[in-house]
């Protein structure tokens, strides 16, 4: 396990394998993972055990691999964004590959110890300078620690032979935060397949045509109105709900008439029958005049 890491994932498909063993196996298996995990470097009892830890330990390895690697994404961005917010050229010559991450931090740590002492600003610079004609091998020892915000919320040390250790936390918060941001709002929307589409109506069994929604999007460049399309899901159930309506009013409207035409026919039945009546007493009456 990675330091301070204090969880680990056990998938539910790993039953169909479990239910084939006996309790006192699966609990053998359970305490071995646990140790596995705590870095005891178990050896397992039996070929049983070893065979079904085997897999387990497989997908275990990965996750952590995972997991290092976006931590390592993570805290790379976040020291980026703290070097453009405060140091802008560093952050260019970072990007342009003329120093590297440890060089400018170093630099910025030295920037901010002395602020308003114009000698050490030309240090500072000589620094740059210097650091651009370095070869690439040379490393500087800085402490690349960083907050790890989304993995665990792990609070760590960044910059840790700086005495303004707080500050810079509160810094690095800070630039994370903001890279976030700005990440969420450059995100772009994806125009969906037909499939997609297809899969998703299926699944809200709303009869709603895939192939009619991506027409009609598509010819129209994936808008809303004048607004650029965010979720072509939302989209989906808009449709859904106005073809419900649709078709509400219109059972609305063939019930209205067909109670209409119910009234009219009635009304003519009824004067038919009526007419029918007084021409009968009428002939009659006739016939019992002559």
């Amino acid at each position: 396990m990675a330091e301070n890491k204090n969880s680990f994932v056990l998938y539910k498909d790993m039953i169909s394998t479990i239910e084939k063993l006996s309790d006192e196996t699966a609990g053998k298996l359970f305490k071995h993972i646990l140790r596995y995990v705590n870095d005891q470097s178990p050896t397992p009892e039996n070929e049983i055990l070893d065979l079904v830890f085997e897999p387990i330990k497989n997908q275990l390895k990965r996750d952590l691999n995972k997991y290092k690697k976006t931590k390592a994404d993570r805290s790379l961005n976040g020291r980026m964004g703290n070097l453009k917010r405060y140091n802008p050229d560093l952050h260019r010559q970072v990007t342009d590959n003329q120093i590297t991450i440890d060089e400018a931090e170093k630099i910025a740590s030295h920037r901010k110890t002395s602020p308003s002492d114009n000698s050490d600003n030309k240090t500072s610079q000589t620094l740059a300078n210097v650091a651009v004609s370095v070869s690439d091998n040379v490393s500087v020892s800085v402490s690349d620690s960083v907050n790890d915000i989304l993995l665990e919320k792990e609070t760590k040390e960044y910059l840790g032979q700086n005495e303004k250790i707080e500050e810079f936390d509160s810094v690095e918060l800070e630039a994370e935060e903001s890279f976030q941001k700005k990440v969420a709002r450059k995100t772009r929307f994806s125009k969906p397949t037909v499939e997609e589409i297809h899969e998703y109506c299926f699944e809200r069994n709303n009869g709603i045509d895939a192939q009619r929604f991506f027409d009609h999007y598509e010819s129209n460049g994936w808008m809303v109105g004048k607004t650029k399309m965010k979720d072509w899901k939302a989209a989906v159930r808009t449709w859904e709900r106005n073809s419900n309506n649709k078709n509400q009013n219109q059972n609305g409207q063939q019930q209205e008439r067909f109670v209409g035409r119910q009234s009219i026919d009635t009304i003519q039945h009824n004067a038919n029958v009526g007419y029918e009546a007084a021409e009968r007493v009428r002939k009659q009456m006739l016939n019992d005049t002559n």
